[in-house]
């Protein structure tokens, strides 16, 4: 198995890129050539659901909301232990972040280019993409100018840390409205089929943080603070696109004819199906 490593926004591939690390199993151990660029740390800031927590959306819980829903305004919760003081307003900042409205140009031999729409309240953007060139070969870049940023950033983030990494230029500012994939980073690699190289891009928008707590901590830092409760209000946009392939006629693809019954079904090959478990999965 073959992995390469490419960043940054540019019509041309960078220097120095890609890295590239390749991995073969002989006489039943894995060996290692190469080596892609170190990653990020990035602070798991994840909650699991227990008496002393409460996590929505949640694995019980996971509806998507109606377009018209909102945050703002009076909140209360109740519950066995939950206790009575637990209510609070939200305002605007806590409010459900706008979709982003992302375009993309391109075929995967070219440089493809990738337009959005401004994000209301967004404080930066992160974009992330990975490629099946064929059943060996794989392809993963970002949108960063340095190199180690990868899926992981796809998540909540501190405002400590959305401003350091805009800084250092991992995280896109959040002026940015366009960013050009390098020209053929993902086209297929002449190995297989050319309907098998595919690649998938996630996107997010990072939104505002919300931290309450009751009673207020105490402007005397030397004053005791035992808050009765505290709540936590994260915002993000996230949306994927399939790049270098049309998803008319793909299992799942809306379509406004209805296909003969007597024609045969079109297989999906490996490289699709994997594509669609990684928009999934992030």
């Amino acid at each position: 198995i073959t992995l390469r490593q490419y960043w940054g926004c540019g019509a041309a591939v960078g220097a120095g890129q890609p890295k590239v690390m390749t991995l073969k199993v002989s006489k039943g151990s894995l060996k290692k050539n190469g080596n892609l660029a170190p990653g990020l740390f990035v602070p798991d800031r994840d909650i699991d659901a227990n008496p002393s927590y409460a996590v929505w959306p949640n694995q019980k819980n996971s509806k998507r909301v109606s377009d018209r829903s909102s945050l703002q305004g009076q909140h209360r919760i109740v519950g066995d232990g939950v206790p009575a003081s637990l209510q609070f307003e939200l305002d605007r900042n806590a409010e459900f972040m706008p979709g982003i409205s992302l375009d993309s140009k391109g075929e995967l031999t070219d440089s493809i280019q990738l337009q959005w729409q401004p994000v209301e309240r967004a404080r930066g953007y992160f974009l992330h993409a990975m490629a099946v060139q064929d059943e060996r070969s794989f392809v993963m870049w970002s949108s960063a100018e340095v190199a180690g940023a990868s899926h992981e950033l796809l998540n909540y983030l501190t405002g400590s840390n959305i401003d350091k990494w805009i800084k250092q230029k991992v995280l896109l500012a959040p002026s940015t409205r366009r960013c050009a994939i390098p020209k053929g980073i993902f086209k297929p690699s002449g190995k297989g089929a050319r309907d098998e190289a595919v690649a998938a891009l996630n996107m997010i928008a990072y939104g505002p943080e919300t931290n309450l707590a009751w009673p207020e901590r105490p402007a005397d830092p030397k004053q005791p603070w035992r808050p009765e409760w505290n709540v936590r209000v994260r915002t993000k946009s996230t949306t994927t696109a399939m790049l270098g392939v049309s998803l008319e006629n793909m299992d799942g693809a809306p379509s406004n004819e209805e296909p003969a019954e007597e024609a045969p079904q079109k297989q999906e090959g490996g490289a699709k199906k994997l594509m669609r478990s990684l928009l999934k999965k992030f």
